[in-house]
């Protein structure tokens, strides 16, 4: 799969001592060191001149390099970045006043990435250049940078260099859904199950069970039956609604946010393998948080991804548009994905049986063609994937939300009893509810921490939980209603091998759709 690729940066322009770069006399070109230094000793600066004329660096003949099969990778920051037009790169295999490709690496509501003064790379496919003349991708020799402010004052760009990185050889689709809504269990899940397509849901915790989005339940059966990834939006849909999403907030407010996420993550069961940025805003202090939280991140871009990646961290998931686009449009999207041996992540909100009437709508008839578009050409031989998210760039959990002392380390998972319909005090064998058995490690250590559980509709059900044949101390009477509440006694030891079972002891008022999950803590040492 996708994940198991490495950046293999190749050097297609450095700027060493002596690298003989020159500029147009529009602004000023100079070496730049100090908080600028990435590589060797030195970046190059542009500064535009603040009259929205293109300053033009211009490259001596450089080592020739065969980009077929490549991808180009452009690494720098901005200085006042809201002074940014464009950043645009040009290649050449010969004389580049006349014969080049050209590609635009940066623009002013584009890609917000680039906003945040920080070094950060943007990759670009070749497929992406456009050619005037003859290039030859087989012996790239020249580049230009050509730099453009939007007239409100002088811009600096630092360089730290341009990079060629082999391509995969295949294309990645990943089909996304934001904002935890029910149409992705109710629709979605249909036309991708057909071929058992996983996909990635990025659920607001808060919304979860609530009228129009998706019941814990559902998550479990997207996780546990169809292989989807449930992974992490939003904790509040408050913070999710700010204008710059996450970027909007500050401080104390920003970590509880992405420390309440978290933890229902954890305590749900669901593995942090990526994270979506509410309204793709993906400022410096976010990212900060959700790398140390999450294995990689989306934002919104002009995808395609590349294959690897430009940063896990930023990558580049599109966001369909109901009111503007089409199938067509979609599957033009993924051709040119296949042609680039790329990674097309797109990105749905709400599906809909008829016509979209907001740009986050899409109407479900179109998924579906979407959906058969990609099966087609898996079956024409085109060695293009399908996965979520996280197995695409073989992204790992987070960090575990409680460490331990002395080198352990401690995480949780959540064991799910569900009846799905009439619930039922147990008679004999009649109503069991299977249990599950534990299984731990030498060095692992477990126990109980507590229960979540809800009925979906009556006056409530009781139950308790019993440990090889035993009550669970502390884990009795516990009595379920429509709200979701939690049990939290001492916590209770569990040992590898161990039989955990879940007992109905009474009912009332006909309850119906009981879910109950035990959120079990792991210790490694």
């Amino acid at each position: 799969m996708s994940g198991d690729l490495i950046r293999q940066e190749l050097p297609l322009a450095m700027f060493p001592n002596g690298h003989g770069w020159t500029g147009n006399g529009k602004g000023t070109f100079s070496d730049a060191g100090g908080e600028a230094i990435v590589n060797i000793d030195r970046s190059f600066k542009i500064e535009t001149n603040g009259a929205e004329e293109p300053s033009v660096a211009t490259s001596p003949e450089l080592d020739s390099i065969n980009l077929e099969g490549k991808h180009v990778v452009f690494h720098s920051e901005v200085g006042f970045p809201e002074r940014l037009k464009t950043v645009k790169l040009r290649l050449a295999s010969g004389n580049i006043a006349t014969d080049y490709a050209e590609v635009t690496v940066w623009e002013t509501d584009e890609d917000p990435i680039i906003l945040h003064s920080t070094f950060e790379r943007q990759s670009l496919p070749i497929e992406g250049f456009a050619v005037a003349g003859s290039v030859n991708w087989a012996a790239i020799k020249h580049a230009q940078i050509l730099v453009t402010d939007n007239k409100v004052g002088k811009l600096t760009l630092y360089v730290a260099g341009i990079y060629a990185v082999p391509d995969p050889g295949q294309a990645t689709v990943t089909f996304a859904f934001d904002d935890s809504l029910e149409s992705a269990y109710t629709l979605a899940r249909s036309a991708l199950s057909k071929y058992r397509f996983p996909a990635t849901q990025y659920v607001i915790a808060n919304t979860i069970g609530e009228s129009t989005f998706l019941t814990l339940a559902q998550l479990y059966a997207l996780r546990d039956q169809h292989g989807w990834e449930i992974a992490g939006h939003a904790y509040t849909v408050a913070a999710h609604n700010e204008p710059s999403g996450y970027d909007s907030l500050e401080g104390k407010a920003l970590e509880e946010e992405i420390d309440g996420l978290r933890r229902w993550l954890d305590e749900h069961g669901f593995r942090r393998g990526t994270f979506a940025y509410p309204k793709g805003a993906a400022g410096a202090e976010t990212r900060h948080f959700i790398k140390r939280d999450y294995g990689g991140a989306r934002s919104t871009g002009p995808g395609p991804e590349t294959l690897p990646a430009r940063d896990d961290y930023t990558l580049r998931g599109h966001s369909v548009d109901g009111l503007l686009e089409t199938a067509a449009t979609l599957k033009a999207k993924i051709d040119a994905a296949v042609e680039a041996s790329a990674w097309m992540i797109l990105t749905f909100h709400k599906l809909v049986p008829g016509s979209p009437a907001a740009s986050t709508e899409f109407k479900v008839s179109e998924f579906e063609e979407v959906v058969d578009h990609v099966r087609a050409l898996q079956e024409e031989g085109n060695g293009i994937e399908v996965l979520t998210m996280a197995d695409a760039m073989g992204a790992m959990p987070g960090a575990p939300a409680v460490g331990g002392a002395g080198g352990s380390s401690t995480f949780r998972e959540t064991k799910v009893f569900t009846i799905p319909d009439e619930i039922k005090v147990p008679a004999g064998d009649i109503d069991f509810i299977p249990p599950f058995y534990v299984s731990l490690g030498a060095t692992q250590t477990a126990k109980v921490i507590k229960v979540i559980h809800g009925i979906h509709s009556g006056t409530s059900a009781t139950f308790k939980l019993q440990r090889n044949g035993s009550d669970l101390t502390g884990f009795t009477g516990i009595e379920a209603k429509t709200e979701t509440q939690t049990k939290d006694p001492a916590d209770q030891e569990i040992a590898d091998e161990d039989r955990l079972a879940m007992v109905v002891t009474a009912v009332s008022g006909a309850p119906k759709n009981l879910s109950v999950a035990v959120v079990i803590e792991y210790t490694v040492s």
